[in-house]
């Protein structure tokens, strides 16, 4: 699979850094040795990379100036989401520690990275990396999204700092604001919207025409009954999302940014959704002083001074943008229940199981 990363416009002294980079992807069973454990803390990634030795052999990078951080056992265990992948070929591409003065921003990176490959794993491959969606299809990879999500904490740190029975109550609502952002970081990676195209949690990709919202609302059977009434109220909703997803677009922030963001992001998610808000931002409050610390530091040795207040500014106002996104999914959510199609699986207790279980669910 040859993903193709989309321009994000003008970026001076930037980084070789491998995040969201463009490779090329075969898949072995040597991919199934996952990434780092959930609750290694950055400076164990760190020393660990220094001796190769001591991982397995499949595990071992060929370059030993930028190694790769030992498995993690619980990513391991997840199985393919279906349909699964008929072929596995020689494996050319595992996510590599990015080799900075940044330390967090090395972490938070690497993180991305391993998500996006292990998603991309658990598809269908295609030589652009999308495809046209299936709503049933993608709509049901929400709970393997829940894996991911779990993923993507553990590896951040962030576990490390949020009490899951705080958020418990809300957990669906958290791992639905995480596929949200998701679905706008793929339409950005991909650059699907030039072709006002919105890219899902499963790298496919809906067109945001009245044609094509028709269609693909009709692979549902549940909603074949009130199709037409169903694309007239969808497509408005889909008009405001290409919208959102334009003017990310044009803020042209660099990838490093965009994790930064999606950092941001979920923090935001997870303290709005918490039982005592105070105490978990609180909690957050040493993890967010890394973070500003970490941007202060890319910033100054990529940007000029006169440039950092303003970049980092744009990122903090960006935040409303993906909060109007995800309500605009949670209508559009809604308006599928509306019409009989119950979507059990996206409930509370169901995404949070998922969120716990050691693999990844099929579709039921």
């Amino acid at each position: 699979m040859r993903v193709q990363r989309s321009s994000a416009g003008p970026s001076p002294k930037r980084s070789t850094i491998p995040v969201l980079v463009m490779a090329t992807v075969s898949l072995t069973p040597a991919m199934c040795v996952a990434f780092v454990a959930p609750a290694v803390s950055q400076n164990v990634i760190l020393s660990a990379c220094k001796n190769p030795k001591s991982f397995p052999s499949a595990c071992r990078p060929q370059k030993q100036k930028r190694q790769k951080p030992n498995s993690d056992s619980a990513c391991s265990s997840l199985s393919p989401y279906t349909p699964p992948i008929s072929k596995i070929g020689k494996l050319d591409y595992t996510p590599l520690l990015p080799n900075t003065s940044n330390a967090f921003l090395n972490q938070i990176l690497y993180t991305n990275d391993a998500v996006f490959h292990r998603r991309a794993l658990l598809l269908p491959q295609t030589p652009t990396g999308t495809r046209p969606s299936s709503l049933a299809d993608s709509a049901h990879h929400a709970t393997n999204e829940a894996q991911l999500f779990r993923m993507f904490i553990n590896m951040s740190g962030l576990n490390e700092v949020i009490d899951l029975t705080d958020i418990h109550a809300q957990m669906s609502e958290i791992i639905l604001y995480w596929c949200s952002a998701i679905c706008l970081v793929n339409t950005l990676k991909f650059d699907t919207i030039n072709d006002k195209q919105f890219t899902l949690i499963d790298n496919s990709y809906v067109e945001i025409t009245e044609e094509s919202i028709l269609k693909w609302h009709s692979s549902v059977e549940f909603l074949r009954r009130d199709l037409q009434c169903l694309a007239r109220i969808a497509l408005p909703m889909f008009t405001q999302i290409e919208d959102i997803s334009r003017q990310f677009r044009d803020s042209f922030m660099t990838p490093e940014e965009m994790t930064y963001f999606l950092i941001l992001s979920l923090i935001e998610a997870m303290i709005r959704c918490s039982k005592n808000s105070g105490i978990t931002r609180e909690r957050f409050q040493p993890y967010m002083n890394r973070l500003f610390t970490s941007m202060k530091q890319y910033y100054g040795e990529n940007f000029s001074e006169d440039s950092v207040a303003t970049r980092m500014g744009r990122i903090v106002m960006m935040l409303p943008l993906l909060n109007e996104l995800h309500d605009l999914l949670g209508k559009h959510r809604s308006l599928l229940q509306l019409c009989n199609w119950r979507l059990e699986h996206l409930d509370n207790e169901n995404l949070y199981s998922a969120f716990h279980s050691m693999n990844l669910s099929d579709r039921s």
